[in-house]
């Protein structure tokens, strides 16, 4: 009789890989899911708010729809990039202090429970009307400022931790490489951001005022 071989089954190489993923880059996977958790609890809140914070959020909103419509482009860019500044602007600062994971960590959380906290008033409120001002406007933008956020937050995650092993002796002080790198990679995030911007007021003024909110 012949003997049953037994075939043991190779991994999965999509597993594999993605296990790979996780090893090597596992900040910023770590980063991406604090900003899906913020949009997460973000979206959930919007529920959960009483009456006089969602009728303050109604004058917001209505606010921001208006001054969007009546608004120059050159405003309407500056507005955006100024926001997206803001985010870029704190990851990398606290990337220049050693004790600065924290707040780093706090950047994608706080921006994606903001996209969140729109999305879902926008959905809640105007069910597909506004999922679609949300796919053609805040969305498109947005991605794109939030993958410039998470790649900064990476690099501050990096530096900060150099930083921290020579203020404790553990590295050699080469900090003025470290920041000619670190200043290099961020300028290419500036441009990335400045893009975002781009993306964000060119669909603002094309398709604004198509939705009566």
């Amino acid at each position: 009789m012949r003997k049953r071989t037994s075939i043991r089954r190779r991994p999965s190489y999509v597993f594999y890989n993605i296990k790979i993923l996780f090893r090597e880059e596992w900040k910023l996977v770590t980063l991406i899911a604090l900003f899906l958790s913020g949009m997460i609890i973000g979206s959930s809140a919007v529920n959960s708010i009483n009456n006089e914070v969602n009728s303050r959020f109604v004058t917001l909103f209505s606010d921001y729809i208006t001054m969007r419509s009546t608004q120059s482009i050159f405003d309407t860019f500056t507005n955006s990039l100024f926001v997206n500044l803001i985010y870029l602007g704190i990851s990398f600062t606290a990337g220049l202090c050693a004790i600065g994971l924290p707040l780093i960590a706090l950047s994608p959380f706080a921006k994606g429970v903001g996209i969140g906290m729109i999305a879902g008033y926008l959905y809640s409120s105007y069910a597909m009307t506004g999922a679609g001002f949300c796919l053609l406007i805040i969305f498109p933008g947005a991605i794109v400022a939030t993958a410039a956020l998470l790649f900064g937050c990476n690099e501050s995650f990096v530096m900060s931790h150099e930083l921290f092993n020579i203020v404790q002796g553990r590295a050699p002080n080469n900090y003025g490489n470290l920041i000619k790198k670190y200043s290099a990679r961020y300028g290419i995030l500036l441009i990335l951001s400045v893009a975002a911007s781009v993306i964000e007021t060119l669909l603002t003024v094309t398709f604004v005022g198509k939705f009566n909110l």
